[in-house]
């Protein structure tokens, strides 16, 4: 029975001293088993020389970024409305064209409408309605932290300085890997928002171009 409390007690201290183990602790836990599974011969590891934070990445810059790019294409959006107001279009075409430089406006105009009606609205607008969707999963931004893990390793009579990468999560998960990308930080989340990102601004610029020579046309008449 003393023996069965006193194993007990040992399980507790090991639980309890498990527990308390520093991310540093269990970074190096987590790297000797990357070395067994990874290295061809796991005993050239001969010390691991220091483990540091390295990075901190939040999904909040990114996260802005895309709040940001939505609103200004929002405001892209709204251009459109009044510079090819149907009415007033139609009011141009039926006037009698008596200046020779105003029949070139009109042309400019024709031509300036036909290109902006070629713009690929559906793609652009499948991409901010992805890009929505997608934040709406983001609202609580995650956070990692990046350590570099820096080890010597013997090969035949040399013994090099290595360096291999830990990233580890809000919730203590930890992965290393031999280079940081931010897709070891968010495989998927980070990648596809700033992927849309890039593709909405530039779907946003080229949409306001064509807005802005429009309004240029129509200004100069």
């Amino acid at each position: 029975m003393k023996k069965l409390k006193l194993f007990s007690l040992l399980m507790l201290l090991v639980l309890s001293a498990c527990q308390q183990m520093t991310v540093e602790q269990k970074i190096e836990k987590q790297f000797k088993m990357y070395v067994k599974e990874n290295f061809d011969t796991p005993s050239s590891l001969k010390e691991i020389v220091s483990i540091k934070l390295h990075n901190i990445i939040s999904m909040d810059s990114i996260v802005q970024e895309a709040i940001e790019t939505i609103n200004i294409s929002d405001v892209v959006d709204s251009i459109s409305p009044l510079i090819t107001d149907n009415d007033f279009i139609e009011y141009l075409k039926f006037i009698e064209p008596h200046n020779p430089n105003f029949r070139l406006k009109i042309e400019e105009m024709k031509n300036a409408l036909r290109n902006l009606k070629a713009f690929d609205n559906l793609a652009y607008s499948t991409t901010k309605l992805t890009l929505k969707t997608e934040l709406k999963d983001s609202i609580e931004s995650d956070t990692v932290y990046t350590y570099k893990i820096k080890y010597r390793v013997k090969t035949k009579d040399e013994t090099n300085l290595e360096e291999l990468y830990a990233v580890v999560d809000k919730h203590n998960n930890i992965k290393v890997c031999e280079s940081f990308e931010i897709s070891n930080a968010f495989p998927a989340k980070m990648k596809k928002i700033s992927d849309n990102v890039n593709t909405l601004n530039s779907k946003s610029n080229d949409k306001f171009v064509l807005e802005q020579d429009l309004a240029d046309i129509l200004e100069a008449m």
